[in-house]
């Protein structure tokens, strides 16, 4: 359904169920409007409390990961110092008295660490003058032990005494114990002769403790915590499945590996979730957290429900309400409407009586008087008519008065000729001729070349009586005679144009008259040399015509030539006067080229 038989439907409606249907949507739009805002509000407002909250939760979760970080740097650096290990790994037979007791105290050391130390899933020491490897934890797995081969032992060698970090990893030295571990990997140098590498340390620690430190035992299934290295890489999570998988590309698009900390929404399994991330420097680690905004929304659910009961509420208020209005305002009118269709039928005596006072009150006076109106002029009609019949009467009794002074005219000719007066026996043909046009049988529209030749008699008159002053020409274009003018069109024009510009002038005047076809026009032009008029007085002639107001300089005939030519063809067609360069005027009448324009 378009809008137009959307609009028409609306219109075609019963004005009670307008009434009925504005009331309602008056209320029920504010109150659906409001009612969005407030929970659009409510919710911006809630997701910036959690997002603010849940960054101070990272950063403290971050620092945190730090701490437990810097405690296993620490311990790192003991055993890198511890002087038992240290002769160890100078000495060269560890087989005598003194070899064995040194021997005895580094595994000492390490057991005690890595059994006081619940996170410390293995320590292990590679001495770099025989490869030997002293650890302590869970039995290596046959054919795992050889470290020296291994990525990250090539990486802590280059480091030349700095601490390695190594992310994540499966731990493949075991079997079923602490399946995921990250590692801390540093060489141990002579600490008298710094230079001198005398092997490596290498501290495996649970990912389990790790996650305590950030997930805890929550067991929340609309919130999930986990972190992610530099390359995207999940290395820390609840579920261990997803250790070592890539995130979703997406929450990389957003940014995540980018900044130091940030907030954004994101489309993940077809829910959307607010994701909340704070890097630690240390490890190049990020911090994730992400939870369903579903679940953060659930409290403005609350709103949502209030709002619709609220809504609910007022639509069945303002029905009632509605109902008990539109009954006030549409009975009246219904029985306003009944009267009327009496009146339609021919019924006027009819009277309506409102006491409500209002506007329908006033409406109902106005149709009682309207009812009045409409009878009177009925009868103003009637009577009207009745003199119309006895106008047209008359008329058709004097129709023989035309052929009456035809024939007196004609006598007049006779007589003329008979004393060879040959002047007044040109002008009365003319003025036959003239009148004979100029009634045209009752006709007001005529062929071009009737008109022409109307034009022709009279200037034959007045040619006569001005003699010595008018001089006339007329070229007419013969493909346009048999195209039709309203009558009386030309003569009024030519007629201005003698005694406003002619008969004023000193000397004598011409009057040339043009007639072409131009497109799907007609146009003619009456161009004469007389007194004319200036810029601004044709101008104020000009805005005269075509708005219907102010005094025309050059006559009421004029106007009422330019008014019938608007009325019968458009506001396009008319008149327009201009100022000739060699002195006088020239008007413009412009005209639809038709061969029949009915009466």
């Amino acid at each position: 359904m378009n809008g137009k038989r959307i609009y028409k439907f609306f219109i075609g409606m019963p004005l009670k169920v307008k009434l009925i249907l504005f009331s309602a949507l008056q209320i029920f739009i504010p109150v659906i409007v409001v009612g969005a805002f407030s929970y659009n509000i409510a919710t911006h407002i809630l997701t910036d409390k959690v997002s603010h909250s849940t960054i101070i939760t990272l950063e403290q979760a971050a620092r945190s990961i730090e701490l437990f970080m810097k405690d296993i740097e620490d311990l790192s650096v003991f055993l890198v110092s511890d002087d038992s290990v240290q002769k160890l790994l100078k000495k060269e037979n560890e087989s005598d008295k003194e070899g064995t007791l040194l021997l005895d105290q580094v595994y000492k050391t390490l057991f005690n660490l890595t059994n006081s130390k619940e996170h410390i899933s293995f320590i292990c020491i590679l001495k770099e003058q025989n490869g030997r490897q002293y650890y302590a934890g869970p039995p290596v797995a046959v054919g795992e032990g050889n470290f020296s081969k291994q990525q990250w032992y090539k990486k802590t060698i280059e480091m030349d005494g700095r601490t390695l970090w190594v992310d994540t990893y499966k731990n493949t030295l075991f079997s079923n114990i602490d399946p995921y571990v990250f590692s801390l990997s540093c060489t141990i140098n002579d600490i008298y002769r710094i230079k001198k590498r005398l092997g490596v340390l290498l501290i495996n620690i649970k990912e389990q403790s790790l996650y305590q430190f950030y997930g805890g035992e929550s067991n929340d299934n609309n919130r999930e915590v986990f972190i992610v290295n530099k390359e995207g890489l999940i290395v820390s999570h609840r579920d261990k499945g997803l250790l070592l998988t890539k995130v979703d590309d997406g929450l990389i698009s957003k940014g995540l590996l980018k900044g130091d900390k940030g907030v954004f929404t994101y489309q993940m399994n077809h829910r959307k979730q607010l994701v909340t991330y704070y890097k630690i420097p240390k490890l190049d680690w990020i911090l994730v957290s992400v939870v369903s905004m579903n679940a953060l929304l659930r409290e403005n659910k609350v709103i949502g429900t209030l709002t619709l009961v609220v809504v609910m509420v007022s639509i069945v208020i303002t029905l009632f309400l509605s109902i008990l209005l539109a009954s006030t305002i549409s009975r009246p009118v219904g029985k306003l409407l009944e009267q009327m269709k009496q009146v339609s039928e021919g019924n006027f005596d009819i009277y309506v009586d409102f006491h409500y006072g209002d506007e329908v009150s006033q409406l109902g006076e106005g149709f009682n008087s309207m009812v009045k109106k409409i009878e009177q002029l009925i009868h103003q009609v009637y009577l009207e008519q009745k003199h119309q019949k006895e106008i047209e009467l008359k008329a058709l009794q004097a129709q023989i008065n035309p052929h009456f002074l035809y024939n007196t005219l004609e006598s007049i000719n006779w007589m003329a000729q008979e004393i060879d007066a040959k002047d007044i026996s040109t002008m009365v043909k003319a003025l036959a001729k003239f009148f004979r046009i100029s009634i045209s049988k009752g006709r007001d529209i005529i062929d071009i070349k009737d008109e022409i030749e109307h034009v022709k008699n009279y200037l034959i008159i007045q040619k006569i009586r001005y003699q010595d002053v008018l001089q006339t020409e007329i070229m007419v274009s013969g493909d346009i005679l048999n195209y039709k003018i309203p009558k009386l069109t030309l003569q009024p024009l030519v007629e201005n144009s003698i005694y406003h510009g002619i008969k004023n002038k000193k000397g004598k005047g011409t009057i040339l008259i043009t007639g072409r076809k131009d497109k799907n026009d007609i146009v003619f032009e009456i161009i004469d040399n007389g007194i004319g008029m200036d810029e601004k007085e044709i101008e104020r002639l000009n805005h005269s015509l075509r708005n219907y107001q102010g005094e025309v300089r050059i006559g009421y005939g004029i106007r009422n030539v330019h008014e019938r030519i608007v009325l019968r063809f458009g506001k396009e067609y008319g008149l327009t006067y201009f100022k000739n360069i060699e002195g006088g005027i020239t008007v413009e009448i412009r005209l639809p080229a038709c061969t029949d324009l009915g009466e």
